[in-house]
């Protein structure tokens, strides 16, 4: 079972408690939008993981908004993006926006909303919608995105102290006690692409003991527990697999060893017939050899030793 990564997780979780957020950050005018719901739609291709989709209502129209997360741009992202639009369009007979959230600036300049391919004259474009996270920094920072503020720590270069600060201020803005200590096991997730453990444990110290009520964190335990049982059986199933596979390739052995001696002499090797599934593969191996050859010694030689 491949893992998921701390970051991409974290995404995933955020994305999902934090829809209205989003939906804000992503939208030009909210107006007439409806939340419907997320979407957990299965792609049959393994490399098409969908970080969240959100099912609106815009105007009356219903749409699938397909949020991918990105740190680093590049071709592939985008390739991937536009063969998942094309996918979940089928999948779900819906509209699919593809919403693409660039979350680090870092020395990249082009942040690409488009996957293109030409040939000659010829020219296929599919374009989609890219957000810059780091152009909206404000608005999260003033409160209009608050449940955003785990990621300002990816907005900045050179995040510090005060960075982690503001993200604990505007955190406990939230009312709801279960929103806030999930948000603050995002940030403290999300915190560690820029800060080492040690530094975080510190600043964090007063909340850690809290982080251990945390849903996020609880189904994290509970998925790693599971993972660990599935790895389990699947181990287990795949060493009986293989130890069935190999008594059944032994007991093919001795059933041809055994009809090839009485083939080739009779029942006078009654004695040796009967040592046939007493030796190892490799031997009962080199015994049929000698069958097939008529090396009557060789096979009383090797069935005798044993």
């Amino acid at each position: 079972m491949k893992q998921i990564n701390p970051l991409d997780r974290s995404l995933k979780v955020l994305a999902r408690m934090a829809y209205e957020s989003f939906i804000k950050l992503i939208m030009p005018d909210t107006k007439g939008v409806v939340f419907l719901g997320q979407k957990s739609p299965y792609l049959d291709i393994p490399e098409q993981r969908l970080d969240e989709v959100y099912h609106l209502a815009i105007n009356d129209q219903e749409v699938l908004v397909n949020l991918e997360f990105q740190t680093v741009p590049s071709r592939r992202v985008t390739r991937r993006t536009f063969i998942q639009n094309g996918l979940l369009t089928e999948a779900e007979g819906l509209p699919v926006i593809s919403v693409m959230i660039y979350l680090e600036q870092a020395e990249y300049r082009h942040f690409p909303d488009y996957y293109q391919v030409k040939a000659g004259g010829l020219k296929n474009q599919f374009t989609f919608c890219a957000i810059r996270l780091w152009e909206h920094q404000r608005r999260i920072e003033e409160g209009e995105l608050l449940e955003l503020a785990p990621l300002l720590v990816l907005l900045k270069d050179k995040p510090d102290k005060e960075t982690l600060q503001k993200e604990r201020e505007l955190i406990n803005r939230i009312e709801d006690q279960k929103e806030r200590i999930d948000l603050l096991s995002v940030a403290v997730t999300v915190a560690h692409r820029r800060f080492n453990k040690e530094f975080l444990g510190q600043f964090f110290k007063e909340e850690l003991a809290m982080l251990k009520e945390s849903s996020i964190i609880q189904d994290w335990i509970d998925e790693g527990e599971q993972r660990g049982m599935q790895q389990g059986m699947q181990q287990g199933m795949q060493q009986g697999m293989q130890q069935g596979m190999q008594q059944g390739r032994y007991d093919e052995l001795v059933r041809m060893v055994r009809e090839a001696l009485i083939e080739k002499w009779g029942r006078e090797m009654d004695d040796l017939i009967s040592l046939a599934d007493q030796v190892p593969t490799e031997v009962l191996e080199h015994v049929l050899l000698r069958v097939v050859r008529g090396d009557r010694n060789g096979v009383q030689a090797l069935l005798k030793r044993q």
